[in-house]
């Protein structure tokens, strides 16, 4: 399950990229300015809820992209799974609805046959 993550730059927000993370939950973005960024999930994988919280990115006029790569650990909370209590197999009302059916449409067929 993957996330949409949007990187946008403080200035100009509505000049946004938008990537989906890897099956790892991580996702690359190249700055090409030193300038102020936002970083944002805008969806959550399946079965979590999105993380709303806004992250700023400053980068500074010097700063090495080759000796220090930024990295963000954003979590998301699991969306708790409820158990209804319903254990029954959902499968075997299908066959016997399935077989019902069958027999039924046997049943007229048959019927059709004789009456003429």
């Amino acid at each position: 399950a993957s996330a949409l993550v949007m990187l946008s730059m403080v200035s100009i927000t509505s000049c946004a990229v938008r990537k989906m993370t890897d099956l790892n939950g991580e996702v690359m973005f190249e700055l090409p300015y030193r300038a102020g960024y936002y970083l944002k999930e805008t969806k959550a994988p399946e079965g979590y809820y999105r993380n709303d919280e806004k992250y700023v990115v400053i980068i500074s006029e010097g700063y090495d992209f080759e000796k220090n790569i930024l990295e963000f650990n954003v979590t998301d909370k699991k969306i708790p799974v409820v158990d209804t209590g319903d254990n029954s197999n959902l499968y075997i009302w299908y066959a016997s609805a399935a077989s019902s059916l069958s027999g039924a449409v046997y049943i007229l067929l048959r019927r059709r046959k004789q009456n003429r």
